[in-house]
């Protein structure tokens, strides 16, 4: 195992051919992922969006008790919220599962040889199933509220695509940091529910937002992303390029980021572990 590490070349795209070449054990990791999280439970890959529902029907509470007030335009609240839970709960599960991904499949990687990268990767696909049927719980809203789609909805995949780039690269560099140091997973813990907070999940954007605020729209490419989910499924607005502009920068070196170091340092996961 060893040998065939050390002769894998260190290039971006030798890395990311080999990980397309395994992409049947990629496949097969997130759907093993998936039926060892919901085996033995009643409600299923339900359970996968239970706590966006959750979140949404709490939020409308707090709203119609006018505990806070949201203004959410034309769009019911309820929808409103719930477009915004689907990004966020995707990303939120997708990066703390592949964090700790590495650590957990600790006898696959002592055993046989693949892509490492295949791991944190098939986390993310199994989130992806999940954000299916968040889709699918949306969808149901949608009717309920009868909310017309607007025909903005087919670059969705798009948006989907970038969000996947933005998790695949956090995930391949903390996962691989939490191999050398397991605080990595601890921290990731405590901050996603955090900057849930400072992320306009449940409310929108104010245009004369205070500045700290503005600065923070361009270091969180989540807001953006989130606020991209709203305009191409709510509002019939196409994505604004110009705010997606420095986010799809970072994601893309991101990930170029961590798919090079991860491959660099591969060699020395099965001692660290």
């Amino acid at each position: 195992m060893g040998r065939a590490e050390e002769k894998r070349s260190n290039s971006f795209f030798t890395a990311l051919t080999e990980v397309i070449h395994y992409r049947e054990l990629l496949i097969s990791l997130g759907t093993r992922e998936i039926k060892a999280r919901y085996k033995q439970t009643f409600f299923g890959i339900m359970w996968s969006v239970f706590p966006a529902l959750a979140t949404m029907l709490i939020f409308t509470f707090i709203n119609k008790l006018k505990i806070i007030d949201i203004e959410s335009g034309s769009i019911p609240y309820p929808v409103f919220a719930y477009c915004g839970l689907l990004p966020w709960t995707f990303f939120a599960n997708a990066l703390t599962g592949a964090t700790t991904s590495l650590v957990n499949y600790a006898d696959i990687i002592n055993k046989i040889y693949f892509p490492r990268e295949i791991i944190p990767f098939s986390i993310i696909v199994s989130k992806l199933i999940d954000l299916f049927i968040g889709f699918i719980i949306f969808a149901l809203l949608v009717l309920y509220y009868q909310v017309k789609l607007p025909v903005t909805v087919v670059v969705l995949p798009l948006i989907v695509l970038l969000q996947v780039i933005f998790i695949a690269g956090f995930s391949l560099l903390f996962s691989m940091a939490n191999l050398f140091y397991h605080d990595v997973s601890y921290i990731v813990t405590v901050t996603i529910p955090l900057l849930m907070f400072v992320t306009p999940v449940v409310y929108p954007i104010k245009v004369n937002s205070p500045q700290w605020y503005q600065t923070l729209t361009i270091l969180n490419p989540m807001i953006p992303i989130t606020d991209a989910y709203r305009d191409v499924l709510l509002f019939g607005r196409w994505p604004n390029l110009q705010a997606l502009s420095i986010p799809i920068c970072l994601c893309v070196i991101l990930f170029a980021l961590g798919l090079i170091l991860f491959h660099k340092t591969e060699h020395l996961f099965a001692e660290n572990i």
